[in-house]
Formats: structure tokens, sequence, C-alpha cells
């Protein structure tokens, strides 16, 4: 189903694209950002009354909230069916991101009257940050007095603010109609954000800066909490034989923290299995900088460099793994047993 009210939206996007005054046809100023939203509801969804305007009231309200806030605006460009097959969470939202186009449009929202969420909440919602997917699902019945701040909370996500637990906003489980001094700085870094050229098209100084932020803000908790999503998603995509989708994942998490390993090791094991041995190469030495003691980040690069005909380094690599107790599983590969039987 088409959203029937699309022309004055999109002629307010020419218009500041154009650099003309930004002003609506009523005067009235515009936000400094318009991000473009397309909506899909499953059948779950659809059967509940007055669905479609139950959509466009939640992006109605947070696009009220976020104007008011961060000056970023949000506009429904289409509302498309969405055949949803997922029967959880994660099900739910790669079943989303992977088979629902975002056509034209900025931001891909699904909505889902399934239920399954957490114990005790009413909506639930699933996002990751830099990935323009947000799914969101219902949890026995749902309350719109709280489902549009759920939506705010997992678009915030999507421009890479993460839950502060103890903030009193709309990034802590209290759901507050408020962002806290930490998401004010997140977006002021990100609110420019690409959506389709990735979190690859931020700086490398902007990523730093990010990153900066994320740790000053979280002393004292083991790793980053932001990479999580990013290798979850791209083990599945390995596990499946995904694996231009997997380098994807895995290098937007070696890109939001360059110091942690974990991203950088499986975006070797995903170059690696598209044979592109001399960055998986690299990636493993990146893993093992900062993880020196990983024995399968040394036995992975050991495979990488005898692949590519390196066998002094394969088997100084191998030795590493070896001692640090990595034992090999089921069959030997061929060209890292030929590389140890001449050389060592």
């Amino acid at each position: 189903m088409r959203d029937g009210n699309r022309t004055l939206p999109l002629l307010l996007l020419a218009m500041c694209a154009l650099g003309l005054p930004a002003e609506n046809l009523h005067g009235q100023r515009l936000p400094e950002r318009l991000v473009t939203i397309r909506a899909a509801a499953d059948d779950s969804f659809r059967a509940m009354p007055g669905w479609e305007q139950v959509i466009r009231s939640r992006i109605s309200k947070v696009s009220t909230f976020y104007e008011s806030n961060l000056g970023i605006g949000f506009v429904l460009l289409d509302v498309v069916n969405w055949s949803n097959s997922g029967t959880n969470p994660d099900q739910l939202y790669d079943n989303l991101d992977e088979s629902v186009s975002r056509g034209s449009s900025d931001i891909l929202v699904g909505f889902s009257g399934k239920e399954g969420w957490k114990e005790g909440n009413q909506i639930g919602g699933e996002s990751t940050s830099f990935v323009p997917t947000v799914a969101l699902f219902a949890v026995r019945q749902h309350d719109e007095s709280r489902t549009w701040l759920v939506l705010a909370h997992e678009i915030a996500h999507v421009f890479g603010v993460w839950e502060e637990p103890n903030s009193h906003s709309v990034m802590s489980p209290e759901l507050l109609v408020r962002f806290d001094d930490t998401a004010g700085e997140v977006f002021h870094l990100t609110r420019d954000f690409d959506f389709r050229k990735g979190v690859e098209q931020l700086s490398k100084a902007r990523r730093l800066q990010y990153t900066e932020l994320f740790v000053e803000d979280n002393r004292g908790h083991f790793g980053n909490r932001l990479l999580g999503p990013h290798i979850r998603k791209g083990d599945r995509a390995l596990a499946r034989g995904e694996y231009n989708k997997a380098v994807r994942q895995y290098r937007a998490a070696a890109l939001l923290d360059p110091k942690d390993s974990k991203g950088h090791f499986g975006l070797g094991r995903a170059l690696g299995m598209k044979h592109e041995m001399s960055q998986a190469s690299e990636e493993f030495q990146q893993a093992i900088r900062f993880r020196p003691e990983w024995p399968e980040a040394h036995y992975n690069l050991a495979l990488a460099l005898a692949a590519r005909g390196l066998c002094i380094p394969a088997v100084k690599q191998e030795q590493i793994a070896h001692d640090l107790g990595y034992r090999q599983a089921g069959t030997p590969d061929r060209n890292l047993s030929q590389c140890v039987a001449s050389h060592r």
C-alpha cells in the first residue's frame, strides 16, 4: 500500500537539496535534517484495527520528539507488505533486513503484531548500530503511550547511540521523553550519517571521536557493546555461506572499534572464505595485535599465509597456536600440512 501524501515531503526534500529556505508550505521552519522512512507491516500487524493510522501516529510522535530536541525530522514515504516468517526477535529482524527493500528511503521500519519479547515489556524492538533497519513487535497487548518511545529508542541506535541504564532518558529502561547529554554528543557526530554508504563513510577522525566517547562513557564494562550485533550478524551470515554480507558486518565492527580483536578476526575469516588471503592475513594480524595470546587467530593466520605459499611464517604461526593450546579438529589443511612437512 502506498502513502497517498508523498508529494509534499518529497517537495520539501527537494527544496532542502537546492538550498532553498527551509520552510514548508505553511511557513513553518523545517528540521535541519529530514530522514525518510519506509514502513513494512506483516499480516499480524495488519490484523489490528486502524493499523496504518497507528504507524503514522508513531512516526509523527517520534518526529516531533526528535525535531524539538535534535533538529531531526522523519517523513513516512510509503507502507509495504512484509511476509514475516520470523518466530523470535533475531529471526524477525533478520527476515525484515533481508527480505524487504528500503526503496528510496533512508530507514526501514518493520511493524509486527507477533509476540515473544522480553517478559514484562508491552512492546519490543530490535535494531543494530548504523544499520538502517528497525523492527518493532508486540508483547501481549500493545500500549500506544509507550510504543512510540520504543521506536524513538531503536532509531537512536541506528544513529549509533547506546543504551544508558542510569540516564533517566529515552535510552534507559524507563523510556522517558528526553535525551541524555551523551546521546546529544553522539548525535552531534552522526546526525548527518549517510545510511546508504554505511559506517565506512564516517571519517577516521569521526570514528575515533565516537570510539573515545563510548570508552569514556563505559569505563568498567568489558568490551564494546556496540559491536555485538554486528559480530552476531556476521557469524550468522558466515554460517549460511553469505560471505559478502559477513564481510560487511565484520568490517562495520572493525571500523566502530579498530582496537577490538573480534571484528578483525571475523573479517579475516570471511575474507578467507572469499579466497582474499592477503587481506585476510592483514585482519588476522590486527586481531593478534590486540589479543596476542589468541590461539585461533594465530592458527587462522597460519592458514592464510600457507594458502599464499608463505610457508616459513605460516609454520611459525602454527607453532605459536599449538604452544597456546590450539588443537586441530577435523581434516588438516592441505596447504598448511605441506608447509609444516617441508619446513619443520
